[in-house]
């Protein structure tokens, strides 16, 4: 996907690209959550 996104952005999908953003971002959150620091910059 991100080869589609960054070289053939004009074909993306946006209606697909939001759903994969809306159920994978939180997940990817979640799992990197306890690698951050307490008190890092975000």
């Amino acid at each position: 996907m991100r080869k589609k996104l960054i070289h053939h952005y004009a074909g993306v999908a946006l209606d697909l690209l939001w759903q994969v953003t809306q159920k994978e971002l939180p997940r990817l959150a979640a799992r990197i959550g306890p690698l951050v620091p307490p008190n890092s910059a975000r």
